[in-house]
């Protein structure tokens, strides 16, 4: 009897342990085409691309075909081409991984959440810079992460409770070193306007009216440059206001992942280090998103950054850029401009961007 409950336990502890698919089935490859294409494939091959093995799923379209080439691991949508195979033309390429300065890179010596921050995440040459925003007493947005200006400035006060007048009166350098004395904090014009045409702005948008930040996106004009994180309710304000920023919510697990693309459709999803995993990566590539990594904290180091990139991840934010980009030029996974064909990725509501299953 002892024998066969042994068995009995062992089989059910069998059966309740979730088996991880290891690659993308041919089927769900069909189904990246689909969204990517809006239309049913009609045939496929595979190939290998930057040596890694790949779908090449054919689609007609307008009276050619597409090819979108699918890495069998990752899922992500590796490039996009169309045209007879002896005249090519690419319509788009996944240029590698973008590099995020966390807050202007905090572990770059500089003052977070300040103008300093920025250029230096710009001279060392990462793609985005967060930063994160929250709405003074007299309707400014300025450069914040804590709803108190205590930790980062000479001064002491809630940021809501405070105008912009008195918060520029702060010293927000004196805090880090006697080199960056003086410093301001910043509004969020001044901010955009120092990362135009430089660098990505990525908004983490902390507290306030998202009217008010889509404003000042706009008459700066870069909003299809600027990336947005925020709750639920603010992606959904913000999208209706202006589509062509590009929203990257957070997701907690699968069934957020689910959840948050049905809601938002959104172009990218952010993932905390807890919930990064080759499974949450290929989900997220398999609904037509692309995978915003935090290596954040005690998880902000090397090898992370490594396993993240392996794992599939677009986008790798980081305290410690300059570091990040050394070691992904290393890997050959840095971001290449010059791959950078059609964009960083299909926007919410584009006409590219369809999801006819679902």
């Amino acid at each position: 009897m002892t024998r066969y409950l042994l068995i009995f336990v062992t089989l059910l502890g069998f059966y309740q342990q979730p088996v991880a698919a290891s690659e993308v089935t041919l089927l769900q490859a069909f189904h990246v085409a689909e969204i990517y294409t809006a239309n049913s494939p009609s045939g496929h091959d595979t190939d290998t691309y930057n040596g890694d093995p790949h779908y090449v799923i054919e689609v007609p379209v307008d009276n050619e075909i597409k090819r979108v080439w699918i890495h069998k691991a990752h899922g992500r949508v590796s490039k996009i081409e169309s045209g007879p195979v002896e005249a090519t033309i690419l319509e788009y390429q996944w240029p590698s991984v973008r590099v995020v300065a966390h807050r202007g890179g905090v572990g770059l010596d500089v003052p977070e959440n300040t103008l300093p921050a920025i250029q230096r995440a710009i001279d060392i040459g990462a793609q985005l810079v967060e930063i994160d925003i929250r709405e003074t007493r007299d309707g400014h947005l300025i450069l914040m992460h804590d709803t108190t200006v205590d930790r980062t400035t000479d001064g002491s006060g809630r940021v809501e409770e405070m105008t912009l007048e008195e918060i520029k009166a702060l010293d927000a350098g004196d805090w880090h070193s006697d080199r960056y004395k003086g410093t301001e904090v910043p509004t969020l014009k001044e901010a955009l306007t120092l990362m135009k045409g430089k660098i990505s702005p990525d908004l983490d948008f902390k507290d306030g009216d998202v009217g008010k930040l889509v404003e000042v996106v706009n008459s700066v004009g870069v909003a299809g440059e600027s990336y947005y994180h925020g709750s639920i309710e603010n992606s959904r304000k913000l999208n209706a206001l202006q589509p062509d920023i590009f929203l990257r919510p957070s997701v907690s697990n699968s069934v957020d992942i689910h959840q948050t693309v049905r809601i938002l459709w959104p172009p990218l999803i952010n993932l905390n280090w807890h919930a990064v995993t080759e499974e949450s990566i290929r989900l997220i590539h398999l609904l037509g998103a692309q995978a915003f990594v935090n290596t954040l904290s005690t998880a902000d180091t090397l090898l992370n950054v490594e396993l993240a990139a392996e794992a599939g991840a677009d986008y790798i934010q980081t305290d410690y850029p300059d570091k990040v980009i050394a070691l992904l030029r290393e890997k050959g996974l840095m971001y290449d401009e010059k791959k950078d064909v059609g964009g960083p990725i299909h926007r919410l509501g584009s006409e590219r961007l369809s999801y006819p299953l679902r």
